[in-house]
């Protein structure tokens, strides 16, 4: 069974013809004997059921394949049958019950299949099977989201598409892994833009209320603003105050802010966080009368308001959640002068790898440190 030149693995029927007695030009065993004429009928059953497995396909509205035609046709085992979807989900289920990844993980996993299932739809790949899965979809794959995304995160989502597809073959739902082999370049570029310290000021300035816009949309932006602007200087993602795992301590005649960020599975609060509040930061949270009420919306939500906010406060950079973190790291590291190893803890990470995908060291930071001795100039 072949369609559009991808062929299925072959299967046999059963039937035993002798090629003396085989008409090729009609695909009929020749003569009118009784045995003949059984072996005819049987033949003619098979394609009955090939056309029905054609319909059902085309009604289903899914992307007829040659392997979900034989398994269709001849009846197979579900193991066939998976789709890719199928397979997702139960990659899904297994890591949620045997890992210790956190909610925010499987947030991400959910994006990237979403991201997958455009592609699939978009290429007419709707209800693919895991055993139609071959080279050149995943570099279809790879294609489709180089056009739509950044080089890193294109190759992110298609090496969780392989990471599923694996899965599969671990599972022994197929045979090979033609995947295995196609490597997933990256840029080894980071996106490391942040806000200085006078446009978090101008941020934390600006008042909404002079725009003439309804009171409900100043709120909003008011609100969307300010959890920024606590990001800035605490580098809490929403995702983590929302949890209410924080206090407000007293330290050395300041206030801090400690808990641990959400990153694990089962509360198990190996992610320790602290950082000295920043007066910006303490008056929001005094605005809104604890971290718990601080506000809250999903990302996606957050990231388009975020657009309209550097609009109307003239701050020419692609806002978004992630900003807020960046915007501490390059902080704590170029303004304060603080140590990668503390930044790193601050961040909520364990070792200082992940520190270059959020900020790195400048000459006004270098500039302090490289100081010459008197005698020397």
């Amino acid at each position: 069974m072949t369609v559009d030149g991808l062929r299925a693995p072959e299967r046999s029927t059963g039937i035993r013809v002798l090629p003396g007695e085989w008409d090729s030009k009609k695909q009929a065993v020749k003569g009118k004997s009784t045995e003949a004429g059984l072996i005819n009928s049987r033949i003619a059953q098979l394609r009955t059921r090939f056309l029905e497995a054609q319909d059902h396909l085309t009604l289903s509205r899914e992307t007829i394949t040659s392997r979900k035609l034989a398994a269709l046709a001849m009846g197979e085992g579900a193991a066939d049958k998976y789709t890719f979807q199928e397979i997702y989900e139960r990659f899904v289920r297994e890591k949620e019950l045997t890992s210790d990844n956190s909610k925010r993980t499987f947030q991400v996993y959910a994006k990237y299949f979403t991201n997958i299932s455009r592609y699939l739809e978009e290429s007419g790949q709707k209800g693919l099977l895991i055993t139609d899965i071959d080279d050149r979809v995943f570099l279809g794959l790879i294609e489709y989201m180089k056009a739509r995304f950044k080089e890193d995160y294109a190759a992110k989502i298609s090496g969780f598409f392989r990471s599923v597809y694996t899965y599969a073959f671990n599972k022994g739902l197929v045979s090979k892994n033609p995947l295995a082999s196609i490597r997933l370049g990256k840029s080894g570029l980071y996106d490391l833009t942040h806000l200085s310290q006078d446009e978090v000021k101008q941020l934390a300035a600006y008042d909404f209320s002079t725009l003439p816009l309804p009171d409900d949309t100043i709120r909003v932006l008011d609100e969307e603003r300010d959890a920024l602007v606590f990001s800035c200087f605490t580098g809490l993602h929403h995702s983590d105050y929302v949890e209410k795992r924080y206090r407000i301590t007293e330290y050395n005649g300041s206030k801090w802010i400690e808990g641990h960020r959400v990153k694990s599975k089962g509360g198990r609060q190996d992610k320790p966080y602290q950082m000295k509040l920043h007066p910006l930061a303490l008056a929001i949270i005094d605005k809104y009368q604890g971290i718990d009420k601080l506000p809250k919306r999903n990302n996606y939500k957050r990231n388009l308001i975020l657009k309209q906010i550097a609009a109307y406060v003239g701050i020419n950079k692609h806002l978004t959640t992630k900003i807020g973190r960046k915007t501490l790291t390059n902080y704590c590291i170029n303004v304060l002068g603080i140590s990668h190893e503390a930044t790193a803890e601050i961040l909520g990470h364990r070792s200082t790898n992940f520190i270059k995908h959020y900020g790195k060291l400048d000459k006004s930071r270098l500039d302090k440190d490289i100081q010459f001795d008197q005698e020397d100039l």
